[in-house]
Order: structure tokens, then sequence, then C-alpha cells
């Protein structure tokens, strides 16, 4: 929690994760740029990251992106030092083609605690939460798609998804509404469950939102964006319940 990571493209489409070390625990006000690596330049030709996840132990890195023919794809990167993205290192990509050509966008990524389940945020004509099992945990190349759940309803340009910690819950992010949707799961990890919940708008802060990521209480929400290029954070009085966020900072 005193580590910060950020993906994004610059100016020259070149894609990349940027590294940042907090003095305190999710305190991003204390954030420092330590180091960047580059997606574009690995063997994954990343040059449109769009999200971010880790495995628990730090040492593998999913980064989700749109390059490869417009089609979405997870990379699967292993650091040889834990949460030390200078050490990344290549490993493979799952193309995400559960919809064929109409998902050429693919943006947000999650694991569930064991990392033997995977959900991607796919846009274009589909805007849906791909969800995949994996025989081998944390290993992209043993994934198989299971079954898609629509968010159209909801928000028709989705760029982020996030969990709650116990899996019943699904925060789905989005620049079409400039807001988060949360809905509950009756099977916690199955997004085939979901139901719509609330919405909180957050175009005050950002009006193209990115990414969303909680920490592990569920009382701090972070939302990363682009047309403010930073992270803008929420206190939820009531664990992962959206209703009750109100902005910090």
């Amino acid at each position: 929690a005193t580590k910060m990571f950020v993906v994004g493209n610059d100016d020259d489409a070149d894609g990349k994760v940027h590294e940042y070390t907090l003095t305190g625990a999710y305190c991003i006000g204390s954030a420092s740029f330590v180091d960047y690596f580059s997606t574009a330049n690995s063997g994954a030709s990343e040059n449109n990251p769009t999200g971010i996840a880790f495995s628990k132990s730090g040492m593998k890195m999913f980064i989700v992106g749109a390059t490869n023919n417009n089609q979405g794809k997870v990379s699967e990167y292993t650091l040889t030092t834990a949460w030390d993205v200078s050490t990344a290192s290549f490993v493979d990509s799952l193309f995400t083609n559960s919809c064929g050509a109409d998902c050429n966008a693919a943006f947000g990524l999650a694991f569930n605690k064991s990392g033997n389940k995977m959900f991607v945020m796919v846009s274009k004509n589909v805007d849906a939460v791909d969800e995949y099992t994996l025989t081998t945990a944390w290993d992209v190349s043993t994934a198989s798609f299971v079954d898609s759940f629509s968010v159209a309803t909801q928000e028709t340009i989705p760029t982020g998804i996030a969990f709650s910690k116990s899996g019943d819950k699904m925060f789905i992010l989005g620049k079409a509404g400039d807001d988060v949707n949360e809905y509950t799961l009756t099977t916690a990890w199955d997004a085939s469950t979901a139901s719509f919940v609330d919405s909180f708008s957050v175009s005050s802060q950002e009006v193209n939102p990115q990414d969303i990521w909680f920490d592990s209480s569920g009382k701090t929400m972070f939302i990363v964006g682009q047309a403010g290029d930073d992270v803008n954070v929420y206190k939820l009085s009531i664990a992962w319940d959206i209703s009750t966020a109100s902005f910090t900072g």
C-alpha cells in the first residue's frame, strides 16, 4: 500500500507503467515518481495500455490494452523483485476475442483473490464484463472464457472494473456517464449473477475517468482520469457502498 502504479500512453503512443512510492499507506498526496516500464518495447508490444493488475505477491503484473489489430489483450509479466516494474519481463498474452471484431477496446482488468478468475472490461458495441477461469492461478495462458455480463443499460463506454474484497460487489467505471456503477453479486466472483444497485457521479472531478481501485477496507476509492491526468480520492462512510462516497482530494 506504499506503492502506486499508473498506466498510460504518452504523446508518442509509447505505453508505460509508472511506479510511485508513497510515504504512508494509500497516501497518494505523498507520491514520488520512481521509474517506468515500457509496455510498447516489451514482448507484448502494447502501445495503448488501459488497465493494470498484480498478483497477490506482487511477482506478476498484468496489462490490458487494445493495440494488436484493435483487438483487446491481456499481457502477463513476471517481476524478479516484487512490486518493482523495472524488473518485469514479458511472459505471454491472451487475446480477449469472446466477441471477435466487435470488441476492439479492452479497458479494465481484475482478478479474484486466488488468481483463478479474471475479469476484463470490453467496450464498443459490447459494453460487458468478460469472465475467464484460469486452471493455473495467475497464468493467463490457462484462461478460458466463461461468459459475459452486459453493463450497457448503465454505461456505454465502460473503462474500469473493481470488486469488493469478498467478491460479492462489482463496480464499473465509465466515461459516458462519468460515474461509478455498483452491482451486487448473488454468487461471489460470478459476474453473471450481478444486479445493479446505484451509481455515483465523479463528473465534478473528472470527465474522462479511466480506472478504479479500492483499498482493502472498502472505505477509500481511487479514480484515475485522463482529463485531469490525476488520481482522485473518495472516502466511503460505509464500506463498499458508493452512495456514501465523498470527494477528499
